[in-house]
């Protein structure tokens, strides 16, 4: 891969310990395995658990050290104000983002830009793509895309805010990415008339599987949570309800907002913002799911922090894609006015690899050598 991959150094990774080198001493110098004492297994068994892949993409996220990696415009230019929220897409060797942004002003819209790195970002000539009005439903704001494509081209999901205020989720197609074309139906997906997003229907995030479009989107009434419904076609949805609501203590338990979800052979994983109410930090949390319903926290969240004082102080919108090598997180951050985006990355290393073998094997030779004592 491009980019980071000739010098990971710069994201100052951490080291880590060699699960392999436990067996050394029998692999290398040929001591019989039979030696191995019963509590190998329990240390086996810890290294397959350590090196399953639900486990690895919850725990340690690199931040890259030269963020923010992509930024507002100069003064007077449409995204002049703030970045707020991006939709990445890999596209062979080609990243593209489309994100949300305004100038300070009444102007917001959804621009464009690519990379080849993952941190170098060339903003497109023709932004914005998507600008807000002149319609009512997204007049008053436009922000939060999530971009699919297809067959057809490219679908974006997107928020429209109206002058009141009032969030509803909203479509836009496009056939090259560039020139986009808003439904004739919007908005797709309003507020109400449920409890859970009485308020405010926004933040949506989409995915294609099983034949069913699956959105898990930001719900508001009291406060913030987060919601799921489908749709055959992306247009007409059914509310399934709250999915997620903040948890009764630690870094999610005032509001839940913001989902990013990918699906994996065992069910869904997501990422979001939790703000606590005590610590009132906004951080990235994940949770696991068999089904895209009922969720499981991750006991150690958050998974990823900002740095007090820093220009990612308070994160939010984690958008994750999975690569061959890594999980690779862009997400923003707004402090004193000003939203920036910023990338991190979990690498699948190869260390994860060696542990799975090292456990297997040491479970294999603890339970051989508990069998050669009772048969003796």
């Amino acid at each position: 891969m491009p980019g980071l991959d000739r010098d990971d150094r710069r994201l100052n990774e951490p080291s880590r310990l060699n699960p392999i080198r436990l067996l050394e001493p029998y692999l290398y110098y040929g001591l019989p395995l039979s030696t191995m004492q019963p509590r190998w297994f329990l240390i086996g068994a810890a290294l397959v658990a350590l090196s399953l892949p639900g486990v690895q993409c919850r725990i340690e996220w690199l931040k890259f050290d030269q963020n923010p990696v992509l930024a507002e415009g100069p003064e007077g230019s449409w995204d002049g104000g703030e970045v707020i929220s991006v939709s990445p897409l890999r596209e062979g060797e080609i990243y593209r983002m489309w994100y949300s942004a305004d100038n300070g002003s009444e102007l917001s819209g959804i621009g464009l830009a690519t990379s080849v790195d993952r941190i170098h970002w060339t903003k497109s000539p023709f932004n914005p793509v998507l600008s807000n009005g002149p319609d009512a439903y997204d007049s008053g704001y436009v922000f939060a895309p999530c971009v699919l494509r297809d067959s057809e081209g490219y679908k974006m999901w997107y928020v429209g805010s109206d002058p009141e205020g009032v969030w509803t989720v909203c479509l836009a197609t496009s056939v090259d990415g560039t020139s986009w074309t808003k439904h004739p139906q919007n908005p797709v997906l309003t507020p109400g008339p449920g409890w859970c997003d009485a308020r405010n229907a926004g933040d949506p995030w989409v995915i294609f599987d099983d034949g069913l479009y699956k959105m898990w989107y930001t719900a508001l009434n009291r406060t913030y949570l987060i919601a799921y419904a489908t749709s055959r076609d992306g247009v007409h949805w059914t509310k399934v309800g709250p999915v997620l609501e903040p948890s009764m203590e630690g870094p999610d338990s005032s509001s839940v907002r913001g989902p990013c979800v990918l699906r994996t052979a065992e069910g869904y994983e997501m990422w979001y913002r939790g703000i606590g109410i005590t610590s009132r930090s906004w951080t990235v949390c994940y949770a696991i799911s068999p089904d895209g319903v009922n969720w499981e926290r991750y006991a150690q969240n958050p998974v990823l922090e900002g740095q007090s004082g820093g220009w990612d102080a308070k994160l939010w919108f984690p958008r994750v894609i999975r690569e061959e090598d890594r999980y690779s997180m862009w997400y923003t951050s707004t402090d004193s006015g000003v939203g920036q985006v910023g990338y991190a990355y979990l690498k699948i290393p190869e260390q994860l690899c060696a542990a799975t073998v090292a456990g297997l094997v040491l479970c294999s030779c603890a339970q051989g050598s508990t069998q050669h004592r009772r048969n003796g």
